[in-house]
């Protein structure tokens, strides 16, 4: 047992070095930070359900590594770079990579993950976008891609239904 600690420890040690690189520059809430928080969130529960907290570790704090909100890259390159680097099987980068696909939110193209693993990682990021720091990351990520706080009299839209807010003073 003491072992498989030590494996576990050891690689989310280098997961946490190669986030924190990746991560530097990143202003959008989708930082070193965050990805801390999902993995202390993703222990959390994974204490309370029958799963692989290896699995869980590795996912959450991948989850934003290939973020197309954030990054232009293809079929995972830098989850999958970052995972080799660590030395991990190839079993274990497919495990993680598909959680990393099924947990990503992208409006109503989003599916509830088929693992528990996956489902575990998915409610821990989206506790952190609850909340102060949900609403200090939304506000960072509209400043990050310029995006006005308000626009009055502008219309809105949520699924098929316009509608406009109109602020009396």
């Amino acid at each position: 047992m003491d072992n498989l600690r030590n494996i576990y420890e050891q690689t989310k040690y280098i997961l946490l070095q190669k986030i924190k690189e990746l991560f530097e520059n990143d202003c959008s809430g989708h930082d070193y930070w965050h990805s801390l928080r999902v993995l202390n969130n993703a222990d959390k529960i994974a204490k309370t359900e029958k799963c692989d907290e290896y699995i869980v570790m590795i996912a959450a704090l991948l989850h934003d590594t290939d973020d197309i909100k954030i990054f232009e890259t293809r079929d995972y390159e830098n989850a999958r770079r970052i995972m080799l680097d660590c030395h991990l099987t190839d079993s274990t980068i497919e495990r993680v990579i598909d959680i990393i696909r099924e947990i990503s939110f992208k409006g109503t193209e989003t599916v509830s993950p088929k693992s528990i693993e996956g489902k575990i990682v998915q409610d821990a990021d989206r506790l952190d976008a609850m909340g102060a720091i949900g609403i200090a990351r939304a506000f960072a990520y509209g400043g990050n891609h310029n995006r006005a706080i308000h626009i009055p009299d502008c219309y809105y839209r949520f699924g098929t239904i316009f509608f406009r807010i109109k602020i009396i003073m």
